[in-house]
């Protein structure tokens, strides 16, 4: 009997070593991750196709809702550029007129023998629109000097991979 038990000992180590080779295949299955990633307002068609065979009609409503924030934003956008260019407008007249009235004071001050005053406004007249167009460039060159420190810009011309080394 001695004899049948140390001919079964080998077939019970190889059957567990073949457990081990089929654990450890097992385990670096389980451990394969598949990463993906997109970049868009949509998935891709596969994925949404998954999406669908989850809850029916789902990619449908992704793409929907996509449409339906793409329109939102845009006319938002439009409403945005039509107040300020609204603005713009009133504020252009406003000035306009404000300049006018100013001329116009100081020359029938000068005109009817007033003349330091009528000088004083003409040149507060020219000199306020002179300030406000010195204000406007000073401070549309600050902000174009404040995007470029925001954006990082770095040209890397690319290299010349048609030359052969030797």
């Amino acid at each position: 009997m001695k004899e049948n038990d140390s001919a079964s000992i080998p077939d019970t180590v190889a059957t567990a070593d073949a457990d081990k080779s089929d654990a450890n295949e097992e385990l670096s299955i389980a451990h394969h991750i598949v990463a993906q990633s997109f970049q868009g307002p949509l998935p891709p068609p596969t994925v949404l196709a998954q999406y669908d065979e989850l809850v029916l009609g789902l990619a449908k409503k992704i793409v929907d809702n996509m449409f339906q924030q793409s329109d939102h934003r845009m006319a938002n956008e439009r409403r945005v550029i039509l107040s300020v260019t609204r603005n713009l407008a009133v504020s252009q007249w406003m000035t306009f007129f404000l300049t006018l009235v100013s001329l116009s004071g100081g020359i029938y001050l000068i005109a009817t023998g007033i003349e330091p005053y009528g000088f004083a406004i003409v040149l507060f007249g020219v000199a306020s629109l002179a300030g406000s167009f010195i204000t406007k460039m000073w401070r549309r060159s600050s902000q174009i000097e404040e995007l470029d420190e925001t954006i990082p810009f770095e040209y890397d011309p690319p290299k010349d991979t048609s030359q052969s080394k030797n």
